[in-house]
């Protein structure tokens, strides 16, 4: 009963602690359990306030029985990502960079949330500041996959998206600067949503970049996502429209043939095909549709984001380099190699492919296409930064909304997902089509326990020439700004 129950979707917990038939308090006791017999493996938490949880959830059990609170989110356990403060839980950023032992005060999300009446169970693991990678190197080992310990859980989301694949909350925090919400939320099985660019506020929080990064909910339905939404935004109505299902909505499916170096699984486009046949038989109008190149996207955010990120942290690379982890180091340092001319041609070529996905809009109410190349790679045998087509990024450089949702496994049985894309401010539509899918393809995917069990591969960690590393790093950057003066290729 306790893992039934620690696996229930948010509006389904919802109904039954408003009927009666489960607390605040078994809830949260459900969520412990899960986390007491599985996180010793999977390490997708940081920090557990079990006592401030369960005081809280007796708090929402005397609201509940006086019914003086009917949103969806109270007495609901949640997670939230260690680069957001949380009032007296500790923001270790996943770093060993000096900060205050506890926070003063809630981030806005966090704030958000705990309004609501969720209860903030803890502090889930990240990459290093947002922008590391999977280490071996720092005080904490690193997240790992709910569905096989030898794979990636994704990042930098990574703990977010592993403790709510595992049943260890109901819904999550989690942040996205090139894909970190979607990646992980793909590769675990659940479902993540990078909202329209500046919707969730990020006050109170750790920046990976100036202006790349977004702030949203990863849970285990689509309908889950928008509650969450809701409750991270003044005045949110997500959750109000999700019936209203995709009947005639022009939805065209991305053509990527003509992409180089993507290498797509068969297996994914074969998950996009299934959700482009399950949205035509909900009514949906599909045609297919190109993009811009995917590698002027990545340059964007390469040249782009790696400057800003190392603007960010510049001070603390100055006093305190030795305290990164070396993989966070070298991704930042590279950015101080980036002239200021290229970061301009950046931003130019960020304005003009926004303005072409504001013409592809203007004939298609929403977009298809695969969240990552593959399922879930070998854990730290994928790397982020290595200039491969990302299917992420291009929608952190124009802000429109993007949700990934499970759709089916793989052959070795890893989950695989689609993405689904609506214009800036419809983040409610993109729900909606979500939702509308998943009452097409059936029940959602979920890690089962013996999962939890398989064995994990040994970690091994490589001695690095990081000078080396970081020239190497440099070239991939100074290719992509390279790209962007040739700014004819964006049409």
């Amino acid at each position: 009963m306790a893992d039934e129950t620690a696996f229930l979707s948010i509006a389904e917990a919802a109904l039954r602690l408003r009927s009666g038939e489960l607390s605040p308090v078994e809830l949260v006791e459900a969520s412990l359990a899960q986390i007491d017999a599985h996180d010793a493996r999977l390490n997708a938490w940081l920090y557990l306030d079990r006592a401030g949880a369960l005081a809280a959830a007796e708090a929402a059990a005397h609201e509940l029985r006086a019914g003086r609170n009917s949103n969806p989110l109270l007495g609901v356990p949640v997670g939230i990502k260690d680069l957001f403060d949380v009032a007296g839980m500790p923001t270790t950023w996943n770093s060993r960079l000096p900060r205050e032992p506890r926070a003063a005060a809630d981030a806005a999300v966090s704030a958000s949330l705990r309004a609501n009446g969720a209860i903030l169970l803890g502090k889930l693991a990240a990459w290093e500041c947002g922008v590391g990678g999977v280490s071996f190197t720092l005080p904490w080992p690193p997240t790992r996959n709910p569905w096989a310990l030898d794979r990636d859980p994704g990042g930098s989301s990574s703990g977010s998206a592993a403790a709510v694949a595992a049943g260890m909350c109901f819904g999550a925090v989690g942040s996205d600067t090139g894909g970190s919400i979607r990646e992980p939320a793909s590769w675990c099985g659940v479902v993540g949503l990078k909202p329209t660019l500046g919707l969730v506020s990020g006050e109170g929080g750790l920046a990976a970049s100036l202006g790349f990064d977004h702030i949203g909910p990863m849970a285990r339905t689509s309908e889950d996502c928008a509650l969450m939404l809701d409750a991270m935004t003044a005045g949110g109505s997500a959750a109000a429209t999700l019936s209203a299902g995709v009947q005639g909505l022009r939805i065209g499916v991305v053509d990527l043939s003509g992409e180089e170096r993507l290498d797509l699984a068969p297996e994914v486009a074969g998950a996009v095909e299934t959700a482009a046949e399950a949205l035509a038989r909900a009514g949906a109008r599909l045609a297919p549709v190109s993009l811009p190149r995917l590698e002027i996207f990545n340059a964007v955010v390469a040249v782009a984001a790696a400057a800003e990120g190392y603007t960010l942290h510049r001070r603390s690379l100055a006093e305190s380099s030795h305290l990164y982890d070396p993989l966070t180091r070298r991704r930042l340092r590279v950015g101080a190699r980036i002239q200021a001319p290229d970061y301009i041609d950046a931003l130019v070529a960020r304005q003009r492919l926004t303005r072409s996905l504001a013409g592809i809009f203007a004939d298609h109410d929403l977009l298809l296409m695969p969240t990552t190349r593959t399922s879930a790679p070998i854990l730290g045998g994928f790397d982020s930064h290595s200039g491969h087509p990302s299917l992420c990024r291009p929608w952190n450089v124009t802000g429109h909304p993007a949700l990934s949702l499970p759709c089916g496994l793989s052959h070795a049985g890893l989950p695989l997902a689609v993405q689904i894309i609506a214009r800036p401010g419809n983040d409610a539509l993109a729900l909606g089509a979500g939702h509308a899918l998943e009452m097409q393809l059936g029940p959602r995917t979920r890690a089962h326990d013996p999962t939890l069990f398989a064995p994990a591969a040994l970690a091994i960690v490589a001695i690095v020439d990081e000078e080396a590393a970081i020239d190497e790093l440099a070239r991939l950057t100074e290719f992509s700004a390279a790209l962007l003066r040739g700014a004819a290729a964006i049409q």
